[in-house]
């Protein structure tokens, strides 16, 4: 698929709205075709149990959820696998912008997305470790998702200073990236963020000490 063709897919999952939610269905198939029969719309067969579309579906179908409801989680569902997969590399910044504009746009119903994104942005910035271009842009989109969620952040914030602590031991791009990432989410949380200050007081004196950039630039930031 060209890039091109790729931005237009995130371009289209972005207007989901617009896709007939028993269109999907075939789509993923869930539902054979067109012609299956009507208990096919209350039980659809998941292929892949490991695959979150798949329990979003049978959300939608089981427990009735709306369709307010179904249209960002599966549009959000479908954005986190291709973030995983590097054949979508070349349109990761509009993915992760595709992203960000669902969080802004849900307004006070996007807590119940939350855990549907952060684990796994975590888990894909994690894994590009070693590769600096790609761990400083994921490290962005965490700090830009944790200034939307703010204190809906905090179950994570363990493993978000996990990633940090692992990233300063980088070059010196990843760790001016980190400082900034600090600064977004000390910023995003306020007082929240207070309690997390002494785990990072040991790597910042490390910035301090060791800082060889120009005009100790990584210091002043």
């Amino acid at each position: 698929m060209s890039s091109k063709m790729r931005r237009q897919a995130i371009s289209t999952l972005g207007i989901l709205g617009a896709l007939d939610p028993y269109t999907h269905k075939v789509f993923t198939g869930a539902v054979q075709s067109a012609t299956s029969i009507s208990t096919a719309l209350s039980l659809p067969m998941a292929r892949d149990a490991a695959d979150p579309r798949q329990d979003i579906i049978q959300w939608y179908n089981y427990e009735r959820c709306t369709l307010e409801e179904f249209y960002p989680a599966i549009t959000i569902a479908n954005l986190m696998v291709m973030v995983q997969d590097e054949a979508f590399t070349q349109s990761y910044k509009e993915i992760a912008q595709a992203l960000l504009t669902i969080f802004r746009s849900l307004g006070d119903s996007f807590p119940q997305y939350v855990q549907q994104v952060v684990p796994r942005l975590i888990e894909v910035t994690r894994a590009y470790r070693g590769r600096p271009s790609h761990r400083e842009f994921f490290l962005r989109q965490v700090a830009s998702l944790v200034a939307i969620i703010k204190v809906h952040a905090k179950p994570y914030m363990k493993q978000i200073f996990s990633l940090i602590a692992d990233a300063w031991s980088e070059d010196h791009g990843v760790k001016v990236t980190v400082v900034s990432v600090l600064e977004q989410i000390g910023t995003a949380l306020g007082q929240e963020f207070a309690p997390h200050i002494p785990e990072l007081i040991p790597y910042l004196l490390r910035v301090v000490q060791t800082d060889r950039s120009e005009e100790r630039k990584l210091t002043a930031q």
